[in-house]
C-alpha cells in the first residue's frame, strides 16, 4: 500500500498510514472477492463529539464511526478509500476525496 500511495504521488500519506482511522467492507465484483478500505483522519471523531452526533445504538460519539460507514463531502486528501484483491494480492482504484 505505501509503495502504490508514493507512485500516485501522495507519498505524505504513505508515511501516516498508522493515523488513519480505517473501515474495511467486503464486496464481489464480477465473482471476485474484494475489500473496500475507507480511510479517514481521526479528527472526524472531534466532528461527531462536536455535533452532537446520535448513533442509532448506545454509545458515544467516539465510537460512532465503528458502527456507521463515514462518508465526507469536500474532505480533502484526508479522506480516501482503495480497493484490494486478496488472491492477486494487489490494490486498485485509489481515490482521494475532493476539497471544498
Amino acid at each position: 500500500m505505501n509503495a502504490d500511495l508514493r507512485l500516485k504521488k501522495h507519498s505524505e500519506h504513505a508515511g501516516k498510514l498508522a493515523s488513519y482511522l480505517r473501515q474495511y467492507v467486503g464486496f464481489t465484483r464480477q465473482g471476485r472477492k474484494l475489500i473496500y478500505l475507507n480511510a479517514f483522519s481521526a479528527r472526524v471523531v472531534d466532528v461527531f463529539c462536536e455535533e452532537d452526533v446520535k448513533p442509532a445504538q448506545e454509545g458515544d460519539c467516539r465510537s460512532h464511526w465503528r458502527r456507521e460507514a463515514v462518508g465526507v463531502c469536500d474532505g480533502g486528501d484526508d479522506f480516501w478509500g482503495v480497493e484490494y484483491d486478496p488472491e492477486s494480492k494487489t490494490f486498485s482504484s485509489l481515490a482521494f476525496n475532493g476539497s471544498a
